[in-house]
């Protein structure tokens, strides 16, 4: 049975690992890097994290 928990600072490079992988198939003629990815989206998760804006992050174990 998984567990559901809201995502925490902790989770974040998992998150992004998880979500280029999702969405790989989409941008695969695309010349972003991962590296490039992983900034922009980890910043994204890192507001959402802390933010009040976003409390839909979660994360299952």
């Amino acid at each position: 049975m998984a567990i559901i928990r809201l995502a925490t600072l902790n989770d974040v490079d998992e998150l992004v690992q998880m979500r280029w992988d999702f969405s790989k198939e989409d941008y695969c003629n695309s010349s972003d890097s991962f590296e490039e990815f992983y900034k922009i989206c980890s910043e994204f998760l890192v507001k959402a994290i802390e933010g009040v804006d976003f409390q839909l992050l979660w994360k299952t174990q």
